[in-house]
Parts: structure tokens; C-alpha cells; sequence
């Protein structure tokens, strides 16, 4: 996952968190867009857990339902 899209992706997610459906469906899509755009064979820079701070990492589990 390339810097680009990772901020789009937690941008929505904290849109989404937020309660801004909208703007979360157009972050997530112009994420989805960037990542299609990369070619397959690149190795991610970062992954999502060393990008998102801990207070969120806890929020998003507690949404999800505490699934792993």
C-alpha cells in the first residue's frame, strides 16, 4: 500500500467514524482507484497498524465488534 492511498483509506475511515457516509464513499473510492492504479509486484512501504495511532487501532475494534 503506497502512502497515497493509505491516507485516502484512514481519511474515510475517520470520516466514516465521524458519521460522513459520503465523503467516506469518496475517499474509499479514490483509494481504491489509486491502489488498482499500482502495479502488483511493488512491495508496501508501510503496513496499516504502523500508520494508525493506538486510540484508533482500539476505536476500530470496538466498531467492528471486537473481531480479529
Amino acid at each position: 500500500m503506497s502512502i497515497e492511498v493509505a491516507a485516502y483509506a484512514f481519511r474515510g475511515i475517520i470520516r466514516h467514524l465521524n458519521g460522513d457516509q459520503e465523503e467516506f464513499s469518496r475517499l474509499t473510492s479514490i483509494a481504491m482507484q489509486e491502489y488498482r492504479n499500482i502495479e502488483y509486484n511493488k512491495k508496501s512501504i508501510c503496513s496499516i497498524g504502523e500508520i494508525l495511532p493506538k486510540e484508533t487501532k482500539e476505536q476500530l475494534y470496538t466498531v467492528a465488534g471486537g473481531i480479529n
